[in-house]
């Protein structure tokens, strides 16, 4: 399905899921996976709820340790960010959050 087994576990989906509806966009790099949250709320707000754009990426590269591979890291989050938000569903309101996981 697109999903590694233990991916689910390590990006904490599960703990997404009990704050957020979410869905998934569809991310170009096969170890990131990006997601528009929209938050849930017992009390009913003005307007639309607020949609977070959310990117879990993993990495195995032995380089992510060094100061190039971290940044190889990070920019490669950013673009999937910025993908995401040229996505029709996101709204030009939505904030982002990142959550890099490095297994080495």
């Amino acid at each position: 399905r697109n999903m590694r087994p233990t991916f689910h576990h390590l990006l904490e989906l599960s703990r997404l899921r009990t704050n957020f509806d979410l869905e998934r966009i569809p991310a170009v790099g096969k170890n990131a996976q990006v997601y528009l949250g929209v938050e849930r709320s017992a009390k009913p707000s003005r307007g639309a709820p607020q949609q977070v754009v959310f990117l879990r990426a993993i990495s195995h590269s032995p380089g992510i340790v060094t100061l190039g591979g971290a940044r190889k890291f990070l920019q490669q989050g950013l673009d999937e960010l910025e993908r995401a938000q040229a996505n029709s569903k996101v709204n030009n309101q939505s904030s982002s959050r990142i959550y890099l996981h490095s297994l080495r």
